[in-house]
């Protein structure tokens, strides 16, 4: 059973005006559990609009959400439910910080679950590992750390609600390499280790053949595509056409194959582009 399934959700900001002011209109599809789900699209195609119905920051003006086979919006207690099971970390988590200590600030979610202390203490105490800083910055204000180490601290908070779907738009944006690349690793240690579902909207096109096991599209709030992540970087002239491109290390194997050169196509990632080459490598010198 999908974890997540949209049956036609449309929504506009404001409701007075006709659907062709929809923010997002007539979308639907389904997410198993445990998928990773790369969201790309250009600025104003929807994918925050989309997110936010998720965990129910927005609700539908058309459609239905169902979570974990739930309708989120039958009442009160399903969207209660509902903000427990889906965490969502918005661009610039760390502006959203606010208690004296980082301690405090992850256990405020736990603490909103009605959780005691004891399973509140090993909550913080789990999510300060996970996204990888020592226990020692517990009894620290958060705003005397890092940038970097801001966001994972807020991003700690969320994953101490222990989310069965992690939705996250942009977490990297404004990092340095270093920073970016830790983040990265939170994310794929909760999907990978964790086995939670994870929604990741992001304009890195590498980010997504790294991670993802599906791509979903948006443009202008419908979806033009949905499909793994193979089947959507073949879609060259599709994505050129909304803005959109394909990893670099895939389009230097386009241009090599075009010059007559015997390699595959599958290549998005310089993991994968290092395999390859030295498996050619390997056959020159063996023949």
């Amino acid at each position: 059973m999908a974890i997540i399934e949209l049956e036609n959700v449309s929504y506009a900001y404001d409701k007075s005006k006709s659907a062709q002011n929809e923010a997002i209109s007539d979308i639907s599809f389904k997410i198993e559990e445990g998928e990773y789900v790369g969201i790309i699209g250009h600025t104003g195609s929807g994918k925050s609009t989309l997110i936010k119905h998720l965990n129910c920051i927005l609700k539908p003006t058309g459609g239905k959400i169902y979570i974990d086979g739930v309708d989120v919006w039958k009442d009160k207690t399903t969207v209660a439910r509902n903000r427990q099971n889906v965490g969502l970390v918005f661009q610039y988590p760390e502006y959203q910080l606010f208690e004296e200590t980082v301690e405090k600030d992850i256990a405020f979610g736990p603490k909103n679950l009605g959780l005691g202390p004891d399973e509140v203490r090993f909550r913080v105490s789990r999510a300060i590992k996970m996204v990888g800083l020592s226990s020692d910055l517990l009894r620290k204000n958060p705003f005397e750390l890092s940038g970097g180490e801001k966001r994972r601290v807020a991003i700690a908070g969320v994953l101490a609600m222990n989310p069965k779907i992690l939705v996250l738009d942009e977490p990297t944006v404004g990092l340095d390499p270093a920073g970016k690349e830790k983040i990265l690793n939170i994310i794929k240690y909760y999907h990978r280790d964790e086995n939670r579902t994870i929604v990741h909207v992001t304009h890195n096109m590498e980010d997504i053949a790294r991670y993802a096991d599906k791509v979903l599209i948006m443009n202008d709030g419908k979806i033009l595509s949905f499909d793994s992540v193979e089947e959507t970087f073949k879609r060259v002239s599709m994505l050129r056409s909304v803005g959109l491109d394909v990893p670099k290390i895939y389009e230097v194997f386009l241009k090599l194959k075009d010059k007559g050169f015997d390699v595959p196509l599958n290549v998005y990632t310089i993991q994968r582009a290092l395999e390859v080459v030295k498996n050619i490598v390997e056959r020159k010198a063996n023949p």
